[in-house]
């Protein structure tokens, strides 16, 4: 059984993680271990990258035989962060690309020469975790019977070629646009509840990055 920690920027990430993720790597036999970046029961974000950075290494260094990788949102990710700032300006294709080997580079050096490179798998993901849930609109009416939002919904979801591509301003990231749409919405429950019901098969089917990232975590410990 190989033992990956996984950080991520909040309680319902971590809720993702363990029943979500989990029962899929298990039957690979990987086992995840999710972390909240900060400190226990505080509110959950990305915060500056000096504070993650010190967890990374951290963990990294507990256990030689433990991979690591991260789910942290593009979206309202500081500058602080390597390549954020560079990555604003680039194209979709490799905004997430340019984040995660600079973060990796980063950490690396951290660790030093003698570091195994192929431990550290950091992931970002494209813009927020509300994307996933666009995978499947007609889930937002099981969540809130009677009221119709899936129409709405799937409009949103129509004018990107992948729910990953739909961006992260300040009023039309994900979870804004499902904000607008349905003020009653919480991503600790209904956010929760909608991906439980989507699934990961279908997310990934929908989701072309977030299905590279498990297809990698799958093979981690093989070669």
């Amino acid at each position: 059984m190989t033992r990956i920690s996984i950080i991520v920027e909040g309680r319902t990430e971590i809720g993702f993680v363990e029943y979500v993720l989990s029962p899929l790597l298990l039957e690979k036999e990987k086992y995840l271990i999710p972390h909240m970046l900060g400190k226990p029961g505080k509110k959950g974000s990305v915060g500056e990258f000096d504070r993650a950075e010190r967890e990374f290494v951290k963990l990294l260094k507990q256990d030689a035989s433990r991979y690591l990788t991260t789910m942290f949102d593009f979206y309202a990710m500081p500058n602080s962060w390597p390549g954020r700032k560079i990555a604003a300006k680039a194209h979709f294709q490799d905004k997430k690309r340019i984040v995660e080997e600079a973060i990796k580079k980063t950490v690396c050096r951290k660790m030093g020469s003698s570091f195994d490179r192929r431990r550290f798998l950091p992931y970002v993901q494209m813009h927020e975790f509300e994307a996933l849930l666009y995978t499947d609109p007609e889930e937002f009416d099981l969540e809130f019977p009677n009221l119709d939002y899936s129409c709405e919904i799937r409009k949103i979801r129509d004018k990107f070629n992948t729910p990953e591509e739909i961006n992260d301003g300040p009023s039309t990231a994900p979870s804004k646009r499902i904000e607008r749409t349905i003020p009653k919405y919480k991503k600790s429950s209904h956010g929760m509840n909608i991906a439980l019901r989507i699934g990961v098969e279908k997310m990934k089917s929908a989701c072309p990055l977030f299905a590279a990232w498990l297809n990698a975590l799958e093979t981690l410990g093989e070669t």
